[in-house]
């Protein structure tokens, strides 16, 4: 694995199916923030919309072999 950031997200998916906890955190700093607002704006809870947020995060882990990196996140 690079130790520069992943090139894309093909290739960051590529890394975190493999298992790459750097893939996975860089996965988590992309995408959290929007998906964050997203739950925010459904639950009107801070303290709930990071629960959640944690779950799916968790989720994408425990998947992570499942992941087709031809697709989009």
């Amino acid at each position: 694995m690079k130790p520069n950031a992943f090139m894309d997200e093909k290739e960051l998916l590529l890394h975190l199916k493999e298992g790459h906890e750097r893939a996975f955190n860089q996965l988590y700093q992309l995408y959290s923030p929007r998906i964050f607002g997203n739950i925010l704006k459904l639950v009107h809870n801070r303290s709930l919309a990071e629960d959640i947020l944690q779950e799916i995060f968790l989720k994408v882990w425990d998947r992570r072999v499942e992941l087709d990196p031809d697709k989009s996140f």
